[in-house]
């Protein structure tokens, strides 16, 4: 029990980067003292964090309240005064109730709303009318994005928004959780069900040919073929110039109805790889934004397909630490498929078993993984199978073995962990990974599995590999990589191997720093 509770403790501070991350907020850490060493920097950057500072963000509420500088317990009393000011009755100010409402779980009453409103300056007709949490969003000043129609002009205008994302100030939380997830999941039901619109467009001076789309969909196949061998930091904006060029076709060329259909859908399968870069810098935000572009684009296509891009979205949610949001999702991606091929059903299985790892349930992991194999041994999918893109290179038997690694792992089994991981990672290049970062990702989970067997050597070992596999290692990576040994920093070995960080390049574009795959 005690080396299980040592995993844990490891792999949620390397998970949500909360224990020790590189600070990069305050002038005292940003800026390096006269006659320090690039090694002396970093080690003064590596801090302990008492607080949230570092932490992922996952609802709007816990943006508005660190944005304000509030902790929670001050927050609360802010909140209980107000209630009080404002004529609505005393109210207890205890900092769990504010942990709840971060949480997604418990929606406060509606008073409590009010008080709130009041204090982010939101009308309480908005309150009333958009309800919780989608309300929060006008306080941070964007759109909630499950209540805009579905419709082909909005999946345009949501690929065109996501594809400029990159130009505004990324968000750390999930904007999409508990009941905002269920509202989006019936809407998507609907459109998936709703009869294919007309794609057909006309009245632009510019002609999007069956050629032109055809060069396009070439050039997006050879970008999804670079990511075994080119960092996240190289391929995200060229991903983001390709969808950036697609949208702008999309609504300001004219194409009939079939070259239409194959806009879109090559639209979502680059907002997708943008989600999926996206994750390498830990902006979840942004994987949010992107999925939910695919999401809107391929309703006019198969179920088959729209179910695989739900999955998408479940794991971002997986991956932000939402694993009940994770398993709702999977559950409406399966709904919406009569007949799923076996892939997409050993997807569907392998998410709801790290959902479940996650939430500690062993018996139903196992189960998910064990059905997840035996789905995979039915053999390999038509070529025709619609979701098929980039899925079919990791969509493998090894892909499901680094699934199971990183399941027993978050289930306080690391040696087991190791029985799956060790095949794949443990000599020459990662096999069975489909990108660098996920590649690098892999070697994390080796790293956390083999302190919790206190096994020093062996996880300074891997971390040595994982930036050996990354040119150009996103900071968000670096400050995993530092978090994960956080309870071993002043042990010599892992002072020489932060000194060695410090004198690579970190890439400190694409996302945020403050954040804390195999898929």
């Amino acid at each position: 029990m005690e080396k299980q509770g040592k995993m844990l403790k490891t792999l949620g501070r390397f998970e949500s980067g909360t224990a020790s991350a590189l600070c990069m907020k305050c002038p005292n850490c940003r800026q390096r003292t006269p006659n320090e060493s690039d090694n002396e920097f970093l080690r003064r950057r590596v801090v302990k964090t008492r607080g949230e500072a570092s932490a992922v963000v996952r609802h709007p509420l816990a943006m508005l309240r660190i944005s304000a500088g509030y902790s929670h317990a001050r927050y609360a009393e802010l909140v209980a005064r107000t209630h009080a000011d404002l004529g609505l009755g005393r109210m207890a100010a205890r900092r769990e109730k504010i942990s709840r409402w971060e949480s997604g779980r418990v929606e406060p009453e509606l008073t409590a709303q009010f008080a709130i409103a009041h204090i982010h300056r939101v009308p309480r007709e908005a309150v009333e009318r958009l309800g919780w949490p989608r309300w929060l969003h006008a306080a941070i000043g964007e759109a909630p994005p499950e209540g805009r129609p579905w419709t082909l002009s909005v999946a345009a205008a949501t690929l065109r928004d996501a594809a400029q994302s990159a130009d505004v100030q990324s968000r750390t939380f999930l904007t999409l959780t508990g009941s905002a997830v269920t509202a989006l999941t019936d809407a998507w039901l609907t459109a998936v069900n709703d009869d294919a619109p007309l794609l057909g467009r006309t009245g632009c001076r510019t002609e999007t040919s069956t050629e032109t789309i055809a060069l396009l969909e070439g050039r997006v196949t050879a970008l999804e073929a670079t990511e075994r061998q080119l960092d996240a930091p190289l391929l995200y904006p060229a991903a983001q110039a390709e969808l950036r060029l697609i949208t702008e076709l999309l609504t300001n060329t004219n194409y009939d109805h079939s070259t239409g259909a194959r806009l879109y859908l090559l639209a979502a399968r680059v907002a997708d790889r943008c989600g999926e870069l996206a994750t390498a810098f830990g902006d979840h935000a942004s994987a949010e934004r992107y999925a939910l572009a695919s999401l809107r684009a391929t309703v006019i296509g198969p179920p088959e397909l729209a179910s695989f891009y739900l999955t998408s979205l479940a794991a971002h949610h997986l991956e932000a630490g939402d694993p009940r949001d994770t398993l709702h999702l999977v559950h409406v991606a399966r709904s919406a498929t009569e007949r799923p091929s076996p892939s997409l059903t050993a997807l569907f299985l392998a998410r709801e078993a790290r959902a479940h790892a996650r939430l500690g349930e062993s018996v139903a992991a196992a189960d998910a993984l064990d059905r997840a194999g035996a789905a995979l041994s039915q053999g390999v999918d038509d070529e025709a199978t619609p979701f098929f893109h980039g899925a079919r290179r990791w969509l493998t038997p090894r892909w499901l073995d680094g699934v199971a690694g990183v399941a027993w792992l978050h289930l306080g089994k690391p040696q087991r962990a190791l029985e799956y991981l060790t095949p794949l990672l443990d000599h020459g290049p990662p096999a069975g990974a489909a990108t660098t970062h996920n590649a690098a990702r892999g070697l994390l989970y080796m790293v956390a599995a083999h302190l919790a067997n206190d096994e020093l050597e062996g996880a300074i070992h891997h971390a040595r590999r994982a930036l050996n596999l990354l040119r150009t290692p996103p900071a968000h990576y670096v400050n995993q990589l530092c978090s994960v040994f956080a309870a071993h920093e002043l042990t010599p070995a892992v002072r020489e191997l932060f000194d060695e960080i410090a004198e690579r390049k970190c890439s400190i574009t694409g996302g945020s720093d403050d954040q804390g795959d195999t898929r």
